[in-house]
C-alpha cells in the first residue's frame, strides 16, 4: 500500500476483557463510537477520492 502512495491511518485501542462477554451488538457500538471521531478527524483534514476499506483486529490475548 505505501509504495502506491495510499494513506494508512492505523487505530489502536487497548479494550478489557469484559468488554468481550458483551452481545456483538454492543461491542460493535463501543468501538464505532470510538473509531467515528477519528476517521471524521482524518476526512476532514484531507480530500479522498475514495476509502479502500479498514480492518477491525484483536489479539489472541482477548480470547482466554
Amino acid at each position: 500500500m505505501l509504495q502506491n502512495q495510499y494513506d494508512i491511518v492505523h487505530i489502536h485501542y487497548s479494550y478489557g476483557r469484559d468488554l468481550f462477554r458483551l452481545p456483538l451488538e454492543d461491542i460493535t457500538k463501543i468501538i464505532v463510537s470510538d473509531v467515528t471521531p477519528i476517521i471524521h478527524e482524518v476526512l476532514k483534514n484531507h480530500q479522498y477520492q475514495e476509502l479502500v476499506k479498514y480492518c477491525i483486529q484483536t489479539t489472541g490475548d482477548l480470547a482466554r
